[in-house]
């Protein structure tokens, strides 16, 4: 199961659905080759590394915009993921897929109002 968490911080769920055009966040492993080396199994920390491939984010077929991807602060080999809902993205349970370089995720369930 993935964690996504709605702009309020609360997690994203079926009872608790993200707003259009709001700001979600999620975390994952397997972001590739960092920009910058970090010291193996120390938390993340400035300057926060980011992956030297593209990380793109799907929501419903459609890209999204990503203000913020790569290194959670404070964490040790994890991925943070800050995605922008578009403000026409449509209501219900939508497969959120992200995707860097050539690898691609399993669609996870986003849940929008």
């Amino acid at each position: 199961s993935v964690l996504i968490q709605n702009a309020d911080g609360t997690r994203n769920s079926a009872a608790n659905p993200a707003r259009k055009g709001s700001l979600i966040t999620f975390y994952l492993t397997g972001d590739g080759i960092p920009n910058t080396l970090g010291i193996d199994g120390r938390p993340a920390a400035a300057p926060l590394q980011r992956p030297v491939q593209t990380a793109l984010v799907s929501v419903n077929s459609a890209l999204v915009t990503l203000p913020y991807a790569g290194a959670a602060p404070g964490y040790a080999g994890i991925m943070q993921v800050n995605a922008q809902l578009d403000a026409n993205t449509p209501s219900g349970s939508l497969p959120l897929i992200v995707q860097v370089g050539s690898k691609s995720s399993t669609p996870v369930n986003l849940f929008v109002q």
